[in-house]
């Protein structure tokens, strides 16, 4: 699939173009630590920058300490946050690794009853199911590598500050 290019039918302005998704990258997920990340989730987050100024302007001990009880649940909030969708990244992964296991097992098979089916050793419909199960596990492999690709973006969001705090 070379892509697909986006038309403004009335204009005919260039929108862009739909290619294919690259690889999740492995040392990307290495990389991930969401011990160290949580202070950048916090520093970034949209939420935690507006309480801290508002705790900057606030002029009432009772705003001061509503404000800073916020922050400190926000904190948590976030850490929690990195944390789940680091676990979301990693079961994605091992869902990743299984679906390609499996759809290379269904390649190998596939092979067999290729040759089989020229030999005339099974029939038309075995031939269509082992197909099938062989185009089934391909897409499962394919559609698991999307979700890891999204797991791997929400994280990144996560830690660029849109995780949810309050």
């Amino acid at each position: 699939c070379r892509g697909l290019e986006l038309l403004n039918e009335q204009t005919g302005a260039w929108l862009g173009r739909i290619g294919t998704l690259p690889e999740p990258d492995p040392d990307r997920i290495a990389a991930m630590n969401p011990a160290a990340d949580k202070a950048q989730a916090v520093e970034n987050s949209y939420t935690m920058k507006i309480n801290k100024r508002k705790l900057e302007n606030a002029k009432s001990d009772d705003t001061k300490e509503t404000l800073e009880k916020t922050i400190r649940e926000d904190t948590q909030t976030i850490g929690a946050s990195v944390t789940g969708s680091y676990q979301n990244v990693l079961a994605a992964k091992a869902s990743m690794d299984l679906k390609g296991a499996q759809a290379q097992l269904q390649e190998k098979t596939m092979q067999t009853t290729e040759r089989q089916y020229q030999l005339g050793m099974i029939g038309k419909l075995d031939y269509l199911n082992r197909k099938y199960a062989y185009d089934s596990a391909v897409i499962q492999a394919q559609i698991a590598k999307y979700n890891l690709l999204q797991a791997i973006q929400s994280y990144e969001w996560v830690l660029n500050g849109l995780a949810n705090a309050s």
